[in-house]
């Protein structure tokens, strides 16, 4: 089975490929396999890391390479993760990193991004003697860094090899014909072609016969891509190991449980060492296997990954037998590797309870945990991995000297995240530390966040004051739009005008826009509007051009829309600088100018054809909606290929959808807006997003469309939502009384050509559907069919 990629791995690519190989295939479907048979076969000093989805990240994956290669004979010298996989590449070795899907960020679908630069040159590099293996249960998305990777993937079992696989496991376990020769196709189509799939279903048919198995779900197919089980019994093999761990007998349970703390395959003296708790472990052990729920791979044990999930969630629900379990997998640790103190030691105490051994190996090793994470930035998602990592942090970093910047602003997003009364002070004390030795800005960013939060102006102003003298010149004014925002959430707003006046004063020109831009959008939330306006105004001619200042140039016409203030848009149109962007700036304060007046036609009229600014873009979206016409708003919308943000493509493009009459789509895209929002009904969030001004400092709906006019609604008037009013605007009555436009543009309760009038709020949808279900969704734009 993958016979010809095992000798391609052995015999091309690891002598005359690509340096780094990602082999991508669903759970089950034998990549793993096969990176072992590379690995048994390489020939070379070989590192083999299983990653689980335990919030494990890089640099931990490569600190246990690290030290598997140091066993292997190959000593690297390198006192930083990262330098060590550069230096190791160099050397005549095999990495493989089994599991890498998880080390995946889970909202990009890409490596961390110095991982992704070091493949890039790697494959760069003429003669590199190392190479790197990689597994994945989801493929990566794609980026430059994939063009210097060789990629294969390991897909489900074709019909005939599927058939003949499973025909020699029968074999093997003795009863050949429990399957009948014309139906092992059949059996391994029910089990989406997985190799895994199959053991299991040859292990169930000891004792059970084929059609009861097969019955164990309504429909097992299609399971091939999925990286598991949408839920339990979603498939055949979820049903099979569901139905193997409720037979299992107490000792053989018990087993599952203990070895399900295991981060990856143990040996069989960590099975035999569970002898007190586990009565004859060595048959537990064989039992497990017969059911299919164990494997032995290279001598080591392997728990199917859901009889390890069930494991897991066994000891979750008792808290005494976890902690017992991981005291066992901790003592095997240390009697099979003395004087050693890795990351899986101290996970391994840190759950078991037992703080002081936990203390003992982290100050044992405490020179790699603080050079382990001297770049991690983002936490374990993992909760039980955050907690472990909070306090082995911590007690690294308790008499450690000024500096470990990495580590500390890593620990205190932690604690912060934790929560805990102390916590804050203990954050800011860590980042003070990490700060002196740093001209890094994030965590200067960090340090004045909770300066403001803990103590007043004069402390924020002299942590600014160190920041600016600490940073480069470019990054500075980060700090005071930091400084700005933190004084403001603490109800300090003179002192964040007075912070941000001084970084709009002291900063060079070409950085001045973010805290200049600030400070207006501040004084505009107070409602000194003409105040703000002035300051965007002199502002821009300033910096104008270049420097940002046509931003600033957009939120004064902004500014000037929610305010109805036509002379001051007409004013600002006269200020506009001839620069690359001039026209552009004119015809948005013409397009905006006109919405105000309640001429979305002469707004439209306006635009010609052709690539237009973002800020444009968006206003044609809704000046066509404002003439009822949602369909030539989807057209501009799919032309304008918006930034996804708050203020403009998720509730325009869920305004869109609305009419479109994809209304669950729409609640979708609003819910993006308002996560904490409840759900309801799509028209009624529609209003309650645009009506909500936020507490924090950010873009919203309304400061762009202050206007939803009565053309659009269906209302008796239009509603305009002014710069710093906050009050709520609208009720329930105004959403009962929405009558939005319909795909064909009449207003719902209007019949469409063909079609029977709606009878109440969210009607038109019956409309839409009576023209024909396709035309909704024919009708979507591409960045509304996700």
């Amino acid at each position: 089975m993958n016979d010809d990629l095992c000798g391609w791995l052995t015999d091309h690519w690891r002598h005359a490929g690509q340096a780094v190989c990602l082999l991508c295939g669903a759970p089950g479907a034998g990549a793993t396999t096969v990176a072992r048979r590379a690995a048994r076969g390489a020939g070379v000093p070989t590192a083999f890391v299983t990653v689980d989805d335990g919030g494990v990240g890089t640099d931990e994956a490569l600190v246990d390479a690290e030290a598997r290669l140091r066993e292997a004979g190959v000593r690297v010298a390198a006192d930083d993760p990262r330098d060590w996989f550069r230096a190791a590449m160099r050397r005549r070795c095999l990495l493989v990193l089994d599991g890498f899907g998880h080390l995946l960020d889970p909202s990009t679908g890409r490596p961390e991004g110095w991982f992704a630069d070091a493949v890039r040159v790697l494959g760069r590099q003429r003669e590199v003697r190392g190479r790197l293996l990689l597994t994945s249960h989801v493929a990566p998305q794609d980026g430059p860094w994939l063009g210097h990777v060789s990629r294969r993937s390991v897909g489900p079992l074709p019909p005939g090899a599927g058939a003949a696989y499973l025909g020699r496991l029968l074999r093997a376990a003795g009863y050949a014909d429990a399957v009948p020769a014309h139906r092992r196709g059949e059996v391994v189509d029910r089990c989406a072609g997985s190799p895994r799939a199959v053991r299991l279903l040859v292990a169930a048919l000891r004792r059970d016969p084929l059609d009861t198995l097969l019955g164990t779900v309504d429909d097992a197919g299609g399971g091939a891509a999925r990286p598991g089980p949408a839920e339990p019994g979603a498939d055949l093999e979820a049903a099979l190991v569901r139905r193997a761990l409720d037979r299992l007998d107490p000792a053989a349970a018990a087993l599952c449980a203990a070895l399900s703390v295991h981060r990856g395959p143990v040996d069989r003296a960590a099975v035999e060492r569970l002898a007190p708790r586990v009565p004859r472990p060595g048959g537990a052990a064989a039992r497990l296997r017969l059911a299919g729920l164990l494997d032995r791979v290279d001598g080591a044990y392997r728990l199917h990954p859901l009889a390890r999930a069930a494991g897991r969630d066994r000891l979750a629900a008792d808290p005494d037998l976890r902690a017992d379990a991981h005291g066992y997998a901790a003592d095997h640790l240390r009697r099979q590797r003395p004087g050693r103190a890795d990351a899986a030691l101290r996970h391994h105490l840190f759950h078991a309870g037992r703080s002081d051994d936990f203390a003992a190996a982290v100050r044992a090793d405490r020179a790699a945990v603080l050079r382990t994470y001297r770049h991690r930035i983002r936490p374990p998602g993992d909760p039980a991995s955050r907690a472990a990592l909070t306090a082995a942090l911590t007690v690294a970093l308790a008499d450690a000297p000024a500096g470990h910047a990495g580590p500390r602003v890593l620990l205190s997003r932690m604690l912060l995240d934790r929560g805990r009364p102390d916590d804050p002070r203990l954050a800011l004390r860590h980042l003070t530390a990490a700060t002196a030795e740093s001209g890094e800005v994030e965590p200067w960013n960090l340090r004045i966040r909770l300066t403001a939060r803990l103590s007043g102006p004069d402390e924020v102003a002299a942590a600014l004051a160190a920041g600016t003298a600490a940073v480069a010149p470019p990054m500075r004014w980060q700090l005071y739009t930091t400084a700005g925002r933190a004084l403001l959430g603490a109800g300090r707003p003179r002192a964040a005008l007075a912070v941000l006046a001084h970084g709009g004063a002291a900063l060079p020109a070409a950085n001045r826009f973010g805290p200049v831009s600030m400070r207006a959008y501040i004084l505009a939330r107070q409602g000194r509007r003409a105040e703000a306006a002035r300051v965007l105004a002199t502002a821009y001619r300033e910096l104008a051009p270049g420097n940002q200042a046509h931003r600033l140039m957009e939120e004064a016409v902004f500014l000037a829309a929610g305010c109805r203030d036509l002379d001051r848009l007409d004013a600002l149109r006269a200020l506009v600088v001839d620069d690359a962007l001039a026209d552009a700036q004119r015809l948005l304060c013409d397009v905006v100018r006109a919405q105000v007046a309640g001429r979305p036609d002469h707004a439209v009229a306006l635009v010609a054809p052709g690539p237009t600014g973002i800020a444009v873009a968006g206003q044609l979206v809704f000046a066509h909606l404002a003439r009822r016409d949602p369909r030539a708003a989807a057209a501009a919308l799919d032309r304008a290929r918006l930034p996804a943000n708050r203020a403009t493509t998720w509730w325009l493009s869920g305004l869109v959808a609305l009419c479109l009459g994809a209304p669950a789509r729409a609640a979708d895209l609003l819910r993006r807006c308002a996560p904490r929002t409840p759900v309801g009904d799509a028209a009624a969030l529609f209003l309650r997003v645009w009506d909500d001004v936020p507490d924090e400092l950010g873009d919203y709906p309304a400061f762009y469309f202050p206007c939803l006019p009565a053309a659009l609604t269906g209302l008796d008037t239009d509603l305009w939502r002014t710069p710093g009013d906050r009050a709520p605007l609208t009720t329930a009555a105004h959403a009962a009384a929405l009558r939005l436009p319909g795909p064909g543009g009449a207003p719902p309760g209007v019949p469409e050509p063909g079609g029977t009038p709606g009878t109440g709020a969210g009607a038109w949808a019956v409309g839409v559907a009576a023209v024909g279900a396709s035309v909704a969704a024919a009708a979507l734009p591409h960045a509304l069919r996700g």
